[in-house]
């Protein structure tokens, strides 16, 4: 809708310079026609000036939120905070949009971002969270439209279908976003209300009795465009290549904007996910990759109980941004979002096979509830100096997470992954399990950056940011004892970009990072954040307005 949009627009300015140019050349000929019939008494110097074609176009470029123009963004706000061309970040940004993951089939963060260079799957055929490797690191919680999102690495998959472009950030971030991994980070924009009309409707069909529906409509809902809407849905009821391992989810995003001027706007996003599936341990190495006595195992294989296993997870999420311009240069921006995720996570795992065929197997029986608040309120003030241009940033935000897990360890009857018979045995009595735990923490982070740009050739950036945090874990069976850690430290970073020729650029940055000392438990939310001693730098050579490709096949 968007790239119509954008051609009608450049056909009716396409139109408008034919009919100046048209008018031109038809009053041409008559000024020439009067030049050469002057007579002997007039002044040999007598011209005529024809009048001053002047074009202007309106904002055909992208926004940092808003879709992107064709396959290569050019803006992007992840590095920065601000609406800035990423030629001009001097740090490694890739953004995938939504035309581009719609485009391969993707169905979740593994497959939009399976193109992309430097990510790599963490897992297999794992629907229960989004953990990528970024550079060879672990990243396992995203943000949304600069927020931290999950608490917990499994409060669920964000759904493709409610997001205008994923975007990821290489290497140090903790200079914006705090405590990250030294990979980088992935950042999820929301789709937006527009004041233009959209209505879209898919229904779609396909392997594994698979039955998906979904919607997206926006539209002004008053005359001036004051009041704007947006309601994305999808519903799917779906198998998957593994046996008994369903695929269904429902999501429903509303949104609402108001824009009382230019100066003003206040978005609301809300939104509800439910999933249903179960988690994939996978199949033991020999017999699928390395010879078995036995034969082959068939990858649809399932290790687990059909009726026990299951990933039944259901997550609220409601949050505002809100953008007011003090004036042509200073600019207020907060965001705030609560989200609250609640799961039955009951699994059943594999154990030792003494004749590689029958396998031993343990359950797990699990309720997980999570539940975050985010808050990020910055300042951003335009100013020149000589031959320089400057964007000045300072920010507040804070984060407070908690989590609970509930966990009992039971034995289960052992499985012949050749022939398997389910429910073919009783489980042992419900033992409960050390790592459950109930944890919370809260960060407070102080940032400044400012972005300079001299001569449209060189763009220099240079930022700092403080940050508190404080965690605390206690049993969650027996006494509550809370043990508290606090600590704060602080981060920098220094980018410098040169922008020589019109196509290519060089780009250097220098940034220590904010990161977590190694937990003994997979569900800690926080702890105390190490600032590491080595510094991060890279080169990064960029193509300006990225380079043009066509899209890769669907992925099957």
């Amino acid at each position: 809708m968007q790239q119509l949009r954008t051609g009608l627009r450049r056909q009716l300015l396409t139109i408008a310079i034919a009919n100046t140019c048209a008018a031109t050349l038809f009053t041409a000929p008559a000024a020439l026609a009067q030049g050469n019939n002057l007579q002997p008494n007039e002044s040999s110097d007598t011209s005529t000036t024809l009048p001053t074609l002047q074009v202007t176009e309106s904002r055909l470029y992208e926004e940092a939120t808003g879709p992107v123009q064709g396959i290569a963004a050019t803006r992007s706000a992840t590095g920065t905070k601000t609406d800035t061309p990423i030629i001009e970040t001097p740090q490694s940004i890739s953004v995938v949009s939504s035309e581009e993951f719609r485009n391969y089939g993707a169905r979740n963060f593994n497959e939009a971002l399976g193109y992309t260079a430097g990510i790599s799957r963490q897992e297999g055929a794992d629907r229960t969270t989004e953990t990528l490797r970024i550079r060879g690191f672990t990243v396992n919680r995203s943000y949304r439209d600069g927020s931290k999102y999950q608490s917990n690495l499994y409060d669920g998959q964000q759904e493709l279908y409610g997001l205008e472009r994923l975007e990821v950030l290489k290497g140090p971030s903790s200079i914006l976003y705090g405590v990250a991994s030294p990979g980088g980070m992935i950042n999820a924009v929301s789709k937006r209300p527009t004041s233009e009309p959209l209505r879209e409707v898919n229904i779609e069909a396909g392997s594994f009795d698979r039955r998906q529906i979904s919607a997206d409509f926006s539209d002004a809902l008053d005359e001036d465009g004051v009041w704007s809407y947006r309601l994305t849905m999808l519903h799917r009821d779906s198998d998957s290549f593994i046996d008994h391992v369903p695929d269904d989810r429902t999501y429903i995003a509303p949104a609402l904007k108001w824009q009382p001027n230019e100066d003003t706007s206040l978005t609301l996003l809300s939104e509800y996910q439910r999933d249903q599936t179960a988690y994939v341990y996978g199949l033991p190495t020999s017999g699928t990759i390395l010879p078995n006595p036995n034969g082959d195992i068939p990858r649809e294989r399932f290790i687990g109980e059909p009726g026990y296993d299951r990933y039944d997870n259901e997550r609220y999420s409601i949050g505002y941004l809100f953008e007011h311009d003090l004036s042509n240069s200073l600019h207020l921006r907060h965001s705030l979002r609560t989200l609250q995720a609640d799961r039955t996570y009951d699994s059943i795992n594999m154990g030792q096979s003494s004749d590689q065929r029958i396998y031993a197997r343990f359950a797990q029986d699990r309720r997980d509830s999570s539940a975050s608040l985010t808050s990020d309120t910055s300042l951003q003030y335009d100013w020149g100096a000589g031959n320089t241009t400057n964007t000045s940033l300072i920010g507040i935000d804070y984060i407070r997470q908690r989590h609970e897990t509930e966990r009992y360890n039971r034995t289960a009857p052992p499985l012949d992954l050749f022939d398997p018979v389910y429910g073919s045995g009783d489980f042992g009595d419900p033992e409960p399990f050390a790592w459950s735990s109930k944890q919370r923490s809260e960060q407070v982070g102080l940032y400044a950056q400012n972005q300079m740009k001299i001569a449209d050739k060189w763009v220099f950036m240079l930022g700092g940011r403080q940050d508190w945090t404080e965690s605390e874990t206690s049993p969650y069976f027996g006494p509550t004892e809370w043990s508290r850690e606090t600590d704060n430290a602080f981060t920098g970073r220094v980018g410098v970009s040169i922008l020589p020729i019109t196509v290519w650029r060089l780009s250097l940055a220098i940034a220590s990072r904010l990161n977590l000392p190694a937990a003994p438990t997979v569900t800690v939310i926080s702890s105390s954040p190490r600032e590491e001693s080595n510094m991060n730098w890279a080169f990064a050579f960029s193509r300006k307005g990225g380079i043009p490709c066509s899209p890769p096949p669907p992925m099957s």
